[in-house]
């Protein structure tokens, strides 16, 4: 676990100075990633060595912002790579009007606090299991340590005039912004150490109203819907497996899958193979279902003109804002960019019947062999620019 570079106020800030000063600032300034965030932010991340490791640790491991989605406050996403995304509105206006110092510290806040989740989430800490108040106290845990996790940062930043004035608290999420104002300051003066904040925000997490786009049933049945609907939701899915209203009734599980007989290309049949495989193994949907999305992700992405070959495939983590959405993708350099994808709504893609889908697969391209190409062949017409994907822009 990171150990925090926060220091008592009698350090000075040179030794602060010398602990950010290293390689991974240079790497954030090297980072094109990074060069897409405005500059007083950029100023504000290598002005604190927490918020240095923490995004040149995001970006090692192929961390992106997304600017395409609208998803009101950033929203860390625990893909393949994982993704910050950031709004598509408020980010376009700042491209055309210019960032306002609040709108700057309200960003900065939250990406404090959602940076926090690229070590705290699901996927790093798994489950160990129990009744499903064990699972809202696991995920209440992994959400207190990730707001925590902007504290440290913060006090990096105390000296600078935007902070002197006002630490935006207010966006950090969860809690009021007074309350986690109090806790930190408890924190600062050594009052409470990390773990007992930890707890106390851990308390509060679960029953915080629920406030972004399609909020969760109301599973507790208390007629409010919270953060705890959401977790038990989540517990119901992936955890204690109770059937949902949607899933297939009367259907014979023993029955083999008899949608890739359907497809005549061995390229595409290896595709729906590989799609149909991975949806397995998250251990989310029953076999059909897993054929249904394998289905909907094939026609996605055989439709889409930038993606020629399957190279990867990921799923969002259970609890992550991306939890609903399969990434099928392309990536012809590698490594290296451009890649290009499709999303799949994944639940959406599960109740529709595979054979519906491949019905609409368009035609495989005819695959030349080298001895019926002719010499001198004029270069085929410019084919339509291709899509980046996971790109900020």
């Amino acid at each position: 676990m990171r150990q925090d570079h926060s220091y008592p106020s009698c350090e000075g800030d040179a030794m602060k100075r010398a602990i950010g000063d290293g390689q991974d600032d240079d790497y954030l300034r090297d980072h094109p990633q990074f060069d897409i965030l405005p500059k007083q932010i950029q100023h504000w991340v290598l002005g604190s060595p927490n918020a240095v490791e923490d995004f040149s640790d995001f970006f090692r491991k192929g961390g992106e912002f997304d600017t395409s989605r609208q998803v009101g406050l950033p929203v860390y996403v625990s893909s393949q790579p994982p993704q910050i995304a950031l709004d598509r509105d408020e980010w376009n206006n700042m491209q055309k009007h210019g960032p306002t110092e609040y709108g700057l510290l309200r960003m900065f806040g939250t990406l404090a606090h959602e940076i926090g989740h690229d070590r705290f989430n699901t996927g790093v800490t798994p489950f160990a299991g129990g009744s499903k108040d064990d699972y809202v106290a696991y995920r209440s845990r992994l959400e207190a340590e990730a707001i925590f996790n902007a504290f440290p940062i913060f006090r990096d930043l105390r000296e600078d005039p935007a902070f002197k004035s006002a630490m935006p608290f207010n966006s950090i999420g969860y809690l009021q912004g007074i309350e986690l104002a109090q806790l930190y300051r408890q924190w600062d003066r050594g009052e409470l150490d990390r773990e007992q904040v930890v707890e106390r925000i851990a308390a509060r997490v679960a029953d915080t109203p629920y406030t972004r786009p399609h909020p969760p049933p109301d599973e507790s049945g208390d007629g409010r819907s919270t953060h705890r609907d959401a977790y038990l939701h989540d517990y119901r899915r992936y955890i204690d497996r109770t059937p949902q209203p949607d899933a297939p009734s009367g259907s014979n599980s023993s029955v083999a899958p008899t949608s890739p007989a359907m497809l005549s290309d061995p390229a595409d049949r290896a595709a729906f193979e590989r799609i149909r495989d991975a949806a397995s193994a998250t251990g989310r949907w029953p076999s059909q279902q897993c054929e249904n999305i394998a289905a909907a992700g094939l026609l996605a992405f055989k439709r889409d003109p930038a993606c020629q070959r399957l190279d990867q495939i990921a799923f969002g983590a259970p609890g992550s804002a991306g939890e609903n959405q399969a990434f099928l993708m392309y990536s012809p350099f590698g490594d290296r960019e451009p890649r290009f994808h499709v999303r799949v709504d994944v639940e959406a893609a599960a109740r529709q019947p595979a054979a519906a889908a491949l019905a609409q697969l368009p035609p495989s391209a005819p695959t030349q062999t080298p001895e019926l190409k002719e010499p001198n062949l004029q270069p085929n017409a410019q084919e339509p620019a291709p899509r980046l994907s996971l790109r900020a822009g």
